[in-house]
């Protein structure tokens, strides 16, 4: 499964406000959330629950450093929250109408010195201002600063699979997989990881 795949994949399983499309089979997204939602733009909450999941993906990690060897369970939890971590990135993108293969290949400096919540920060900054200043409107040259920073989460995620020996690709795909076992059930909504 390629990245753009991926990204197409996961908006089936997108509920959340503000969103810009209509769900799969027609429903509105009100019927599945059972409330209004306040008007703000989808790449909020998608760029929130970025940096919400990198802090679990950063706790789940933290859990084990003591651990001399990585265990299945430890192994799995990470695969879990980096699975989480990519489809918040690729709402995100999608959001602002970028492919999710054009966030790859960017080359990370000093991986140590500036995680990806730091580029999840500069991002903040970027909407906030877009906000401030331009109604929430993202002009191609705002697109263009987040892009940037963009490359930079998703390389750190990448890195971060490398360190723990997982595929990404892999990493996506039990996503999918776990959001479309939700989605079938009726349980996207809530909490936890087993739902």
């Amino acid at each position: 499964m390629n990245l753009n795949e991926y990204q197409n994949l996961a908006a089936e399983t997108a509920f959340y406000p503000g969103r810009n499309a209509n769900l799969p089979g027609g429903a509105k997204h009100e019927e599945i959330l059972k409330c209004t939602p306040i008007s703000f733009p989808g790449y909020v909450y998608t760029i929130l629950g970025l940096i919400g999941e990198l802090t679990e993906l950063k706790e789940t990690a933290n859990k084990h450093t003591d651990d001399l060897e990585i265990t299945d369970e430890h192994k799995e939890a990470i695969i879990k929250e980096a699975g989480d971590c990519f489809w918040y990135l690729s709402q995100f993108t999608m959001e602002l109408g970028i492919p999710f293969s054009q966030i790859s290949g960017a080359p990370v400096w000093k991986v140590g010195e500036y995680g990806p919540h730091y580029h999840c920060g500069l991002i903040c900054e970027i909407v906030k201002k877009a906000i401030r200043d331009n109604c929430g409107q993202v002009t191609p040259q705002i697109k263009e600063k987040i892009l940037l920073q963009l490359k930079h989460v998703y390389e750190h995620l990448i890195y971060f699979c490398k360190i723990y020996e997982i595929d990404p690709e892999y990493v996506m795909e039990r996503n999918i997989e776990k959001l479309f076992s939700r989605r079938d059930r009726g349980v996207l909504g809530g909490s936890g990881n087993d739902r």
